[in-house]
Protein backbone atom coordinates (compact mmCIF):
# COMPACT_ATOMS: atom_id res chain seq x y z
CA UNK A 1 0.00 0.00 0.00
CA UNK A 2 1.44 3.58 -0.98
CA UNK A 3 0.46 5.59 1.41
CA UNK A 4 1.91 9.07 -0.19
CA UNK A 5 1.39 10.03 -4.05
CA UNK A 6 3.60 13.32 -4.99
CA UNK A 7 2.28 14.99 -7.52
CA UNK A 8 4.05 15.26 -11.02
CA UNK A 9 5.76 18.52 -10.05
CA UNK A 10 8.55 18.10 -12.89
CA UNK A 11 5.66 18.53 -15.53
CA UNK A 12 3.99 21.52 -13.80
CA UNK A 13 6.86 23.11 -13.53
CA UNK A 14 7.82 22.50 -17.91
CA UNK A 15 4.20 23.93 -17.98
CA UNK A 16 4.91 26.79 -16.13
CA UNK A 17 8.28 27.59 -17.83
CA UNK A 18 6.66 27.00 -21.35
CA UNK A 19 3.78 29.25 -20.50
CA UNK A 20 6.65 31.94 -20.44
CA UNK A 21 7.10 31.71 -23.61
CA UNK A 22 4.34 29.93 -25.88
CA UNK A 23 0.94 31.30 -24.60
CA UNK A 24 -1.86 29.89 -26.74
CA UNK A 25 -1.54 26.04 -25.66
CA UNK A 26 -4.40 24.16 -23.92
CA UNK A 27 -2.74 22.20 -21.04
CA UNK A 28 -4.72 19.48 -19.73
CA UNK A 29 -2.37 17.48 -16.65
CA UNK A 30 -3.62 13.53 -16.29
CA UNK A 31 -1.63 11.34 -13.50
CA UNK A 32 -1.58 7.99 -14.32
CA UNK A 33 -0.42 7.32 -10.64
CA UNK A 34 -3.73 8.52 -9.55
CA UNK A 35 -6.14 7.53 -11.83
CA UNK A 36 -4.88 4.26 -13.23
CA UNK A 37 -3.95 2.81 -16.57
CA UNK A 38 -7.71 3.06 -18.13
CA UNK A 39 -8.97 6.53 -16.55
CA UNK A 40 -5.98 7.61 -17.67
CA UNK A 41 -6.60 6.36 -21.28
CA UNK A 42 -10.14 7.70 -21.24
CA UNK A 43 -9.10 11.06 -20.40
CA UNK A 44 -6.51 11.33 -23.32
CA UNK A 45 -9.21 10.04 -26.20
CA UNK A 46 -11.44 12.53 -24.59
CA UNK A 47 -8.86 15.59 -24.73
CA UNK A 48 -7.14 13.86 -27.88
CA UNK A 49 -3.60 15.99 -27.06
CA UNK A 50 -1.42 17.09 -30.65
CA UNK A 51 1.35 16.19 -27.69
CA UNK A 52 1.65 14.24 -25.09
CA UNK A 53 4.11 14.24 -22.42
CA UNK A 54 5.08 11.55 -20.29
CA UNK A 55 7.45 11.85 -17.02
CA UNK A 56 9.04 8.19 -16.25
CA UNK A 57 10.02 7.17 -13.10
CA UNK A 58 10.85 3.41 -13.12
CA UNK A 59 8.54 2.31 -10.51
CA UNK A 60 5.63 2.71 -13.19
CA UNK A 61 7.33 2.18 -16.38
CA UNK A 62 5.67 -1.34 -17.62
CA UNK A 63 1.82 0.75 -17.50
CA UNK A 64 3.34 3.98 -18.77
CA UNK A 65 5.07 1.83 -21.76
CA UNK A 66 1.45 0.44 -22.31
CA UNK A 67 0.10 3.31 -22.72
CA UNK A 68 2.25 5.43 -24.44
CA UNK A 69 1.85 2.58 -27.19
CA UNK A 70 -2.02 2.87 -26.90
CA UNK A 71 -2.56 6.48 -27.27
CA UNK A 72 0.14 6.72 -30.36
CA UNK A 73 -1.62 3.26 -31.83
CA UNK A 74 -5.18 5.31 -31.53
CA UNK A 75 -3.67 8.75 -32.28
CA UNK A 76 -0.78 8.61 -35.00
CA UNK A 77 -0.34 12.32 -35.29
CA UNK A 78 -0.11 12.84 -31.52
CA UNK A 79 3.53 13.69 -30.91
CA UNK A 80 4.82 12.19 -27.68
CA UNK A 81 7.76 13.58 -25.83
CA UNK A 82 9.25 11.85 -22.92
CA UNK A 83 11.30 12.68 -19.78
CA UNK A 84 12.08 12.05 -16.37
CA UNK A 85 14.42 10.19 -14.36
CA UNK A 86 13.69 6.82 -15.95
CA UNK A 87 13.80 8.09 -19.65
CA UNK A 88 16.66 9.74 -18.82
CA UNK A 89 18.84 6.87 -17.57
CA UNK A 90 17.55 4.29 -20.43
CA UNK A 91 15.89 6.39 -23.16
CA UNK A 92 17.57 3.69 -26.09
CA UNK A 93 15.22 1.46 -24.09
CA UNK A 94 12.20 3.76 -23.96
CA UNK A 95 12.32 4.41 -27.85
CA UNK A 96 12.72 0.32 -28.43
CA UNK A 97 10.33 -0.55 -26.26
CA UNK A 98 7.48 2.43 -26.96
CA UNK A 99 6.34 4.86 -30.00
CA UNK A 100 7.53 8.06 -28.01
CA UNK A 101 8.78 9.94 -30.75
CA UNK A 102 11.38 12.42 -28.55
CA UNK A 103 13.49 11.89 -25.19
CA UNK A 104 13.93 14.79 -23.33
CA UNK A 105 17.58 13.83 -21.27
CA UNK A 106 18.07 15.60 -18.29
CA UNK A 107 16.64 18.73 -17.55
CA UNK A 108 14.09 19.96 -19.48
CA UNK A 109 12.43 23.17 -19.40
CA UNK A 110 14.25 24.55 -22.32
CA UNK A 111 14.33 21.51 -24.60
CA UNK A 112 10.58 20.89 -24.28
CA UNK A 113 9.97 24.70 -25.21
CA UNK A 114 12.02 23.83 -28.26
CA UNK A 115 10.37 20.40 -28.79
CA UNK A 116 7.05 22.68 -28.44
CA UNK A 117 8.05 25.08 -31.40
CA UNK A 118 9.50 22.29 -33.36
CA UNK A 119 6.04 20.86 -33.12
CA UNK A 120 4.25 23.62 -33.62
CA UNK A 121 5.83 25.44 -36.07
CA UNK A 122 9.10 23.30 -37.54
CA UNK A 123 12.08 25.19 -35.71
CA UNK A 124 14.08 24.58 -34.58
CA UNK A 125 15.26 21.92 -36.46
CA UNK A 126 15.35 18.40 -33.99
CA UNK A 127 18.79 17.74 -34.82
CA UNK A 128 19.78 21.09 -33.55
CA UNK A 129 17.34 20.63 -30.01
CA UNK A 130 19.85 19.83 -27.52
CA UNK A 131 19.62 17.44 -25.29
CA UNK A 132 17.48 14.83 -26.79
CA UNK A 133 17.37 11.48 -28.46
CA UNK A 134 14.84 10.88 -31.32
CA UNK A 135 14.03 8.10 -33.90
CA UNK A 136 15.23 8.65 -37.15
CA UNK A 137 15.23 7.05 -40.68
CA UNK A 138 17.27 4.17 -39.39
CA UNK A 139 18.08 4.25 -36.27
CA UNK A 140 18.21 6.82 -32.95
CA UNK A 141 19.84 10.10 -32.69
CA UNK A 142 21.02 11.57 -30.00
CA UNK A 143 21.98 15.73 -29.96
CA UNK A 144 24.50 17.82 -27.94
CA UNK A 145 23.96 17.70 -24.35
CA UNK A 146 21.60 20.80 -22.88
CA UNK A 147 23.55 22.93 -20.54
CA UNK A 148 21.69 23.70 -16.82
CA UNK A 149 19.94 26.92 -16.51
CA UNK A 150 22.35 28.99 -15.05
CA UNK A 151 19.49 31.32 -12.86
CA UNK A 152 17.43 28.76 -11.34
CA UNK A 153 15.06 31.02 -10.35
CA UNK A 154 13.76 32.15 -13.80
CA UNK A 155 11.63 29.02 -13.69
CA UNK A 156 8.48 30.23 -12.27
CA UNK A 157 6.61 27.83 -9.94
CA UNK A 158 4.48 24.77 -10.91
CA UNK A 159 1.24 25.54 -12.43
CA UNK A 160 -0.28 23.18 -9.68
CA UNK A 161 -3.99 24.86 -10.24
CA UNK A 162 -4.09 22.20 -13.09
CA UNK A 163 -4.34 19.62 -10.70
CA UNK A 164 -6.70 18.72 -7.32
CA UNK A 165 -4.17 18.88 -4.86
CA UNK A 166 -6.04 16.64 -3.17
CA UNK A 167 -5.94 14.00 -4.72
CA UNK A 168 -1.95 13.42 -3.21
CA UNK A 169 -2.80 11.89 -0.05
CA UNK A 170 0.26 12.55 2.58
CA UNK A 171 2.63 15.28 0.40
CA UNK A 172 0.86 19.00 1.21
Amino acid sequence: EIDTIYPPLGLLYLISYCRQFIGDIEWKVTDGNVLGYEKTLKEVRKFQPDIAGFSLNSMGVAGAYKLINQIKEEFHETRIIVGGPHATALPKEVLQRTKADVIVLGEGEQTFLELLQHFKIGRPEMKNIHGIMFRNARDFSTTKKRMLIKDIDSIPFPARELLDIKKYPGCC
